[in-house]
């Protein structure tokens, strides 16, 4: 990549929230997915997260990297990730990502 910015935490406190549409929207935006199938992806651009919800963070720890081949659209989406995240000074609790399992007779809860 040509290009890459740091998203740092804003606060002390934890992770409360990532705003997944957003950041799918951005990586698009970016060049790191498709709107069409004509379009073309960048295979420089990218998104990374070092930190997830729930997580404890001090004030300037890097939470997520956004990188690309133009700096500009790089800063961009670096501002629209930083802003997609939430933070909080209390513990997350942190919803489990399994919450049925499905069988071919029912759906039951995990």
């Amino acid at each position: 990549a040509n290009a890459s910015s740091d998203i740092l935490a804003k606060s002390d406190g934890y992770i409360a929230n990532i705003d997944a549409m957003e950041v799918g929207l951005t990586g698009v935006d970016i060049g790191a997915g498709r709107k069409t199938s004509d379009d073309s992806v960048d295979f420089t651009a990218g998104i990374y997260f070092y930190k997830k919800v729930g997580d404890a963070v001090t004030a300037g720890d890097k939470v997520a990297s956004v990188c690309g081949s133009d700096a500009n659209i790089v800063q961009k989406a670096a501002d629209r990730i930083a802003k997609s995240i939430s933070y909080q000074a209390t513990e997350v609790a942190v919803p489990s990502l399994i919450t049925h399992f499905v069988t071919k007779d029912s759906v039951e809860e995990f």
